[in-house]
């Protein structure tokens, strides 16, 4: 990252100097050098010169720093809280229609609460699946005339298959320690789908979830093999905001697990999950990345990882999130050059028990 504080520091001293020497008295050592009879005036205009460089250079390093800042505008999180109450207020009483409950996505979606508008969605597709301009939202449509959902855009088959020699094709199991119901069912795998298009997003097409095979009404251990998700009782409706967030334990080992909540967002899944895949850390420093929180307003889509451009490197993250992707596994590259296509649909299987 370009250290223009360090560069200011040293034109504004030249500049210092300059003043100082032009205000130097005649009875100094430089008392030969020719000396304008009102140093006022020199003296204000180099002073003037000084502000303009700071402005020029200031300028001119924050577009050099551009990346670091990847021109996203987070909402103040007074705004954000503001527009959450609001939603609140209004999903208490939203009728209990696929059309109401698309709307209300929309209204969330357009005051930076996309987690809130899947929430909305979610619940319009559980109501009817086939609710067209809902499912335009989610991303899919009907492309064949066959009836089938989909999402536009081709699998690049010969791509996944190199993934899958390369372990990049996750296969995840969830634990979900109550009994749950047919409707929670369908609204968690519409959040799974999601989960897997946005990793695959986030890592510019080369990771993604090949198979998620859930279980319910299941006492969870510390086997991660197959507990590697567990919802633990008691979590499986609770909102974020009340306490059904996640968190990953045994970061970056081969035995890491995450504890989430059943309706736990997306972004903040995928933010423990590449705790654990990648040993990824907290970014605490101003990054705009998947692993900096309180970025409140920015759409998944504009979540990126940050690299050795965009990286404030702190001593507790040194090195970038993709530094520390590539030294996991060495065959992902930033950016990524290979046409990926669109993700293969991610295969749920569930075990009602």
């Amino acid at each position: 990252m370009v250290n223009y504080s360090s560069a200011l520091g040293k034109v504004c001293g030249a500049l210092d100097n300059s003043c100082k020497h032009h205000g130097k008295n005649k009875n100094t050592q430089d008392s030969k050098l020719p000396i304008a009879k009102d140093t006022s005036l020199t003296l204000t205009l180099i002073l003037s010169l000084k502000t303009y460089f700071i402005f020029v250079l200031t300028v001119f390093f924050l577009i050099v720093d551009a990346p670091a800042q990847r021109s996203l505008k987070p909402m103040p999180a007074e705004q954000w809280f503001v527009n959450y109450q609001s939603y609140l207020l209004q999903a208490t009483s939203v009728n209990n229609t696929a059309e109401a409950h698309y709307q209300l996505g929309q209204w969330a979606l357009k005051n930076g609460l996309e987690d809130e508008a899947w929430e909305q969605w979610i619940l319009a597709l559980r109501l009817n699946p086939h609710h067209l301009v809902t499912r335009k939202a989610t991303g899919y449509s009907q492309q064949n005339g066959d009836g089938k959902w989909s999402r536009p855009g081709e699998v690049n088959q010969s791509w996944i298959a190199a993934l899958d020699a390369d372990q990049r094709g996750l296969s995840l199991s969830i634990t979900i320690e109550d009994d749950a119901d047919a409707d929670f069912f369908v609204e968690y795998q519409w959040r799974l789908r999601r989960l897997n298009e946005f990793i695959w997003q986030i890592t510019e097409g080369q990771i993604y979830i090949k198979k998620i095979h859930i279980q319910d009404n299941t006492p969870a251990s510390s086997d991660s093999t197959k507990h590697r998700i567990i919802i633990p009782k008691g979590q499986l409706r609770i909102p974020v905001m009340k306490g059904g967030g996640a968190l990953c334990k045994n970061t970056g080992r081969s035995n890491w697990q995450v504890i989430s909540g059943g309706r736990c967002y997306v972004r903040i899944l995928a933010h423990e999950i590449f705790h654990g895949i990648f040993g990824l850390p907290d970014e605490r420093h101003g990054c705009y990345c998947l692993m900096q929180g309180g970025l409140y307003g920015i759409s998944t889509k504009d979540l990126l990882l940050c690299d050795a451009t965009s990286h404030r490197a702190a001593k507790n993250t040194p090195v970038s999130c993709w530094s520390l992707i590539q030294q996991r596994y060495p065959n992902m590259k930033h950016p990524n050059a290979i046409k990926s296509g669109q993700v293969p649909e991610v295969t749920i299987l569930i075990d009602n028990r």
